[in-house]
């Protein structure tokens, strides 16, 4: 976790790249704070098993473990342990979100897989008509506002990439300057990127951070302060391949308060928390 955290700073020092201002506004985003309860499931593992990898935001980089270090771009996904966590057939992973989220007119909630597209003009960065997609794949989504009781999104395919530099190429070896937002969400569809150049599918995502967004809308719920992301187990590890998680962000315009820590649950629900509440300081990101 530790090294997840240092890596995108270690290679901007190295690059003599400075933060902007855009840069520190991006990197206010919300995102996923705390580790329930995780399952691996069946085939998962392989030191891809650490849960925490699924907490703050993606990193810029990626490879810098294999010596191939390489911006995070939808060309260049997550591939490393510490930037993944598996869930296979018949595992769950549940996590406690930094902020609860509300309902809008649009969607709340981005996941962030190891999704890429396959370039048909390397090094520059095509997509094919269709998009040929690598990694990625697909879970049953569940959300909670207590992480008691749940409601499901049903199951969702997680087959859009991200990108985390606006001013990087797709296969850069130094971070860019300004982050993209991972606030904002996108909401476009796979068939969208067909035939695009980076150039054009950086204009596609508009400053997002890309990833597949999701509207907690139809469950009725007032807020969701928790999410699942689990595989059926069906006796068939072949109908449900491996899930590869990165990170949950949160829109920017779905933000509620702070999502209480499970001891901040009990100390309110005993009568005596309200003030302990008010003192807590929101969840750092990464």
């Amino acid at each position: 976790m530790l090294i997840r955290l240092l890596r995108p700073l270690g290679a901007a020092l190295v690059s003599g790249a400075l933060a902007t201002a855009s840069t520190l506004d991006a990197q206010a985003a919300q995102f996923a704070a705390a580790v329930v309860n995780y399952t691996p499931g069946a085939a998962a593992g392989l030191g891809y098993d650490n849960p925490t990898a699924a907490l703050g935001s993606p990193d810029g980089l990626t490879g810098e473990g294999f010596g191939f270090p390489n911006v995070l771009s939808p060309f260049s996904p997550a591939f490393e342990s510490d930037e993944l966590v598996q869930i296979g057939e018949g595992g769950s992973l549940t996590l406690r979100l930094s902020h609860f989220v509300q309902p809008t007119s649009g969607l709340e909630l981005g996941v962030f897989s190891n999704a890429g597209i396959a370039d048909e003009d390397f090094p520059n960065g095509a997509a094919g008509n269709p998009p040929f997609i690598f990694g990625g794949g697909a879970a049953v989504v569940e959300v909670s506002a207590d992480g008691v009781t749940w409601s499901s999104l049903g199951a969702q395919t997680f087959n859009l990439p991200a990108n985390y530099y606006l001013d990087s190429g797709p296969f850069d070896t130094t971070p860019g300057t300004v982050v993209a937002d991972f606030g904002k969400p996108f909401a476009g569809a796979l068939n969208d990127f067909s035939g695009l150049n980076h150039a054009q599918i950086l204009a596609l995502l508009d400053g997002s951070a890309g990833g597949t967004w999701l509207d907690i809308s139809s469950t009725g719920l007032p807020q969701v302060g928790y999410i699942r992301f689990s595989l059926p187990d069906d006796g068939n590890s072949s109908t449900n391949p491996l899930f590869a998680l990165d990170a949950v962000s949160l829109a920017t315009a779905a933000l509620g308060s702070p999502v209480p820590e499970p001891s901040t649950w009990l100390l309110l629900a005993s009568g005596g928390g309200i003030w302990a509440l008010a003192r807590r300081r929101a969840p750092r990101t990464r």
